[in-house]
């Protein structure tokens, strides 16, 4: 759950508010003031979100403090948003004006890949990264899969024990190459 759960340098939630929480800069960690300093927006997929959404990645703060642009990489969200994504990025007008002569707003970005989940919690809401995500996002999983069992105990109480490993382990360096859209509860 990226609003609950702590990591990072600076032992915040992946996904804070700006209020309790805020984006970390390592080096400058009061950098970030106000509303700039949440990665949470609320919304569903259209043009409007789409555009606020590339506006963070155009005015992306690196870990220098100076301005480097990043592009929407990857997306993962319900099959219902993904249709509705993909839908978006691949029309050859805009769809929301139903005008056939209005050019599509995302002409000329690249489409990030979309990817279906029906493991979310909730399924309206949508997680975006941006370049270098890979970076700075890490999963570590040790022992995945792996079983073993043992006979413990003497004579007749003798027991057979199986066990199967499946620790995970998922950390952040910073916060700031992904942010969650909130979509309505459903």
């Amino acid at each position: 759950n990226a609003e609950t759960y702590k990591g990072g340098i600076f032992n915040t939630p992946l996904a804070v508010d700006g209020i309790t929480n805020k984006l970390q800069l390592i080096g400058l960690p009061d950098h970030f003031t106000g509303q700039s300093a949440s990665n949470i927006l609320y919304g569903s997929p259209s043009y409007s979100l789409l555009n606020l959404l590339n506006q963070y990645g155009e005015n992306f703060i690196n870990e220098e403090g100076r301005e480097s642009a990043q592009e929407i990489k990857m997306i993962v969200c319900s099959d219902q948003n993904a249709t509705l994504l993909e839908s978006l990025y691949g029309a050859a007008f805009n769809m929301e004006s139903g005008n056939t002569a209005t050019t599509n707003p995302l002409a000329g970005r690249s489409k990030p890949t979309i990817i279906r989940s029906k493991r979310m919690a909730n399924k309206n809401d949508l997680w975006v990264y941006y370049g270098n995500w890979q970076d700075f996002l890490k999963e570590r999983n040790k022992y995945r899969g792996q079983s073993e069992s043992w006979v413990e105990g003497n004579g007749r109480y003798q027991k057979t024990v199986a066990e199967i490993y499946s620790r995970y382990g998922y950390y952040f360096i910073n916060n700031r190459n992904f942010v969650l859209v909130k979509g309505t509860p459903q």
